[in-house]
C-alpha cells in the first residue's frame, strides 16, 4: 500500500537470489507454488571441521563471487566479530597479565584494527611494555603514541612480538619476518 501512496516501484526477481547455507536440504516454494530443494554447503564441505580455517588472502583476489565464496566471506566477518569480542574477554586479560609479568619489551605486529583494539582495550597493562607497533606497510608514523616500524627496523631488545592478523597464512608470513624473536599469535591469546 505504501508503494502506491508514494508512487514508488518494487522489484520482484524471477529467480531466488538466496540459497540455503545450512548443512541439510531445505524446501522452498517458487512463484508457481511448486516446492523445490536447494543445494547446501554440505555438498562442498563433508566435515564441518573443514570450514573452520579459511584463507583470507585467497578471497581478496576474486572478481566474481560464487555462493560458496560469499559464505566464506560471511564466515570471516563472523570470525572477526568473534575476535573483537574475544579480545575483551577475561581469558584474554588473564593471558595478557601473564605476558606482561613475563616480558619486558613487547611489540605488536599489525597496526590495523586488531592491533589497535588490543592496545586500546589493555592500554593500562600494555602502555609500559609495548614499545612499538610493527607493520609491513605503515600508513602512519605512530599509533596511540607508539611508533609504527617496519619489521627490519624493530629494536633488537624486543622480548615478545604479538602478531595480530586473522588468517593463519598471514600469521606464518609475519612470524618469518621476525624470526629469532619470541612470537605469539593474538588468536592463541584470546581463544
Amino acid at each position: 500500500m505504501e508503494i502506491l501512496q508514494k508512487n514508488a516501484y518494487a522489484i520482484s526477481p524471477k529467480l531466488f537470489l538466496s540459497t540455503d547455507l545450512g548443512f541439510s536440504h531445505s524446501t522452498h516454494v517458487d512463484n508457481s507454488g511448486d516446492a523445490f530443494k536447494t543445494e547446501t554447503l554440505y555438498k562442498y564441505y563433508l566435515k564441518i571441521e573443514n570450514i573452520k580455517e579459511i584463507d583470507v588472502d585467497a578471497l581478496e583476489d576474486y572478481t566474481e563471487t560464487p555462493i560458496i565464496k560469499t559464505f566464506e566471506k560471511g564466515q570471516i566477518i563472523s570470525e572477526n566479530f568473534n575476535m573483537f569480542t574475544a579480545i575483551a574477554s577475561d581469558k584474554a586479560e588473564a593471558n595478557l597479565r601473564n605476558i606482561v609479568s613475563t616480558y619486558k619489551k613487547i611489540s605488536v605486529y599489525g597496526a590495523g584494527m586488531l592491533g589497535y583494539m588490543l592496545y586500546a582495550i589493555y592500554d593500562d597493562l600494555l602502555s609500559d611494555k609495548v614499545c612499538c607497533f610493527v607493520d609491513d606497510d605503515p600508513k602512519d608514523i605512530e599509533l596511540m603514541g607508539k611508533p609504527i616500524l617496519k619489521p627490519q627496523d624493530m629494536p633488537d631488545d624486543i622480548d615478545l612480538v604479538i602478531i595480530s592478523p586473522q588468517s593463519k597464512k598471514a600469521y606464518e608470513n609475519m612470524k618469518e619476518k621476525v624470526a629469532g624473536k619470541k612470537a605469539i599469535w593474538l588468536r592463541d591469546l584470546v581463544f
